[in-house]
């Protein structure tokens, strides 16, 4: 039987964040996992293959990735979760439920983090804010869509940065971004790495360049430099 929602699961060199994610899909009904990698990645080829779920290979980068897992998905629903996001309890029924809706063209979870800091929970505050009043969903909060909305907007585009913003954008056209209740639970590990207002600092400049109309392969560069 053609499967009710269909995870896709972009990947590079991820072990442990990878293995806990697909031990709590594993057993979900009705549900397709696809965990896309880069060509080459031993690490995450190898735990997606303990687990005994699809695995599709090709160019890295979420983007690229993501639309790699998208072609060869089945599900009526796709849901696209990054390999350090824990979806939350009941997250099908929520998804499948929200696309019923009319007018709808896509969703996503509200976000909080791995992490007890106040840093981390006015961070998330300020990014479930945006994503209720505007609209606006990041990777890290499970996007999720139909077969049909991700073919029309033309799906994830190959970009080495902002590409759940890109596609969101195009998304938007077909309808309201709807946002659940409930929320993911994602790694706080970038920000403990780089400091959290610092990667704050960050993000807000990347996207305000971005809204300038700076192509995301300079915006790549810049990320980069800023490391």
């Amino acid at each position: 039987m053609r499967p009710d929602v269909s995870v896709i699961i972009p990947a590079y060199r991820e072990k442990e964040n990878l293995r806990q994610l697909l031990a709590l899909l594993r057993d979900e009904p009705g549900v397709e996992i696809i965990v896309s990698i880069p060509a080459g990645d031993s690490v995450s080829l190898e735990t997606a293959r303990n687990a005994g779920v699809r695995i599709v290979e090709g160019e890295q980068g979420r983007g690229a990735q993501m639309d790699n897992g998208a072609k060869q998905a089945e599900g009526r629903i796709l849901l696209f979760c990054h390999a350090d996001t824990i979806l939350p309890e009941g997250w099908k029924q929520t998804a499948m439920k929200i696309m019923q809706n009319p007018g709808t063209a896509g969703g996503a979870f509200r976000l909080k983090f791995d992490s007890p800091r106040t840093a981390f929970r006015c961070v998330a505050f300020w990014a479930n804010m945006r994503a209720f009043f505007f609209g606006y969903v990041y990777g890290d909060q499970a996007i999720f869509t139909t077969q049909e909305r991700y073919r029309l907007a033309g799906g994830f585009r190959p970009l080495p940065i902002m590409e759940d913003v890109d596609f969101i954008a195009r998304l938007r056209k077909f309808g309201k971004i709807c946002i659940a209740g409930s929320a993911v639970t994602t790694s706080a590990r970038r920000y403990e790495k780089n400091g959290v207002w610092k990667t704050v600092a960050r993000h807000l400049a990347l996207i305000f360049l971005y809204l300038l109309g700076l192509h995301p392969v300079k915006l790549a560069d810049i990320a980069h430099r800023w490391r």
